[in-house]
């Protein structure tokens, strides 16, 4: 008698089959709406949304209502929906709007978090222009398009790719750790695509090594943070502490690689690496 083989893929929870749905719809729309050049509504100087954020907002907002109509559902373009469970959804309902808007490139989402006091239990990032769906479950593994993820094992700071975001406001803040990462000694390339859940779902599938950005919304990171921790990720604000819902910053990268980023962005040590650039550019600029 042959033993019935064992299935490898989790079952997956209904709430998370739920939020797969909801970001599929969502990114149809996308879809739909992505040979039409959109209208720019401008938030503040340097943020904007099209139409395109709003309805897939609404679109969300409303599936998730319907179905838990108790739940708290924080989303990107609308205020907060306060619950009465101790359940929240975290959405962005268009991550990167940038590329969208401008067709740039292809790196922009969906991304539907669940959380409860705190713990990301589930995420589901869908990069609906690249057919690309990572989904996550607290104890259950990461996987994009149903097979296994994992980040990179690679722990040389010199081979690695680092992809960083500078935010809408404060977008000064990891400026003295990107001088630190461009260094001889630094990593292998720098880059931003503008799009922040995408290159940590990169990160978590082990295309790129790390991510780091020193101010983003909750929303950019939340189903992000289940899906690299469940693939081995370690993912901490930038000062090294745990990531939290309330954390604006966020780094990320195997834990050996991790480590080596914290120590090379210490204080002390980023103090003397912009002290010795402030040196080189006053010798070769100022005492010519």
């Amino acid at each position: 008698m042959t033993q019935e083989a064992k299935n490898p893929y989790p079952v997956w929870s209904e709430e998370l089959r739920f939020a797969i749905h909801c970001a599929k719809e969502a990114g149809n729309l996308v879809k739909e709406r992505a040979s039409v050049i959109p209208t720019l509504s401008w938030k503040s100087r340097t943020d904007f949304k099209t139409q395109v954020d709003d309805e897939c907002d609404t679109l969300i907002r409303c599936m998730i209502g319907e179905k838990y109509p108790h739940d708290t559902i924080y989303s990107e373009e609308n205020l907060a929906k306060v619950g009465t469970s101790r359940r929240s959804w975290v959405v962005d309902p268009l991550d990167g709007t940038i590329p969208f808007a401008y067709q740039i490139n292809n790196h922009s989402s969906i991304c539907i978090a669940l959380t409860e006091k705190d713990t990301q239990g589930l995420g589901v990032i869908y990069a609906m222009c690249r057919e690309e769906l990572y989904v996550a479950e607290l104890g259950k593994g990461a996987f994009l398009n149903d097979i296994p993820i994992h980040v990179s094992d690679d722990a040389i700071l010199n081979k690695a790719l680092v992809a960083i975001d500078f935010g809408k406001i404060d977008r000064l803040r990891p400026i003295s750790h990107l001088i630190s990462l461009l260094q001889p000694d630094g990593a292998n390339a720098v880059f931003s695509s503008l799009c922040a859940s995408v290159n940590l779902a990169y990160v978590a599938s082990g295309r790129i090594h790390m991510y780091l950005a020193g101010e983003l919304e909750p929303w950019d990171m939340a189903a992000a943070v289940v899906i690299l921790r469940e693939a081995g990720g370690k993912v901490t604000n930038l000062e090294g502490e745990e990531w939290r819902l309330k954390h604006s910053s966020i780094l990320t990268a195997n834990p050996h690689l991790h480590k080596i980023a914290l120590q090379r962005f210490d204080t002390e040590e980023m103090q003397k690496v912009l002290q010795a650039l402030l040196q080189k550019i006053q010798r070769e600029y100022y005492t010519k």
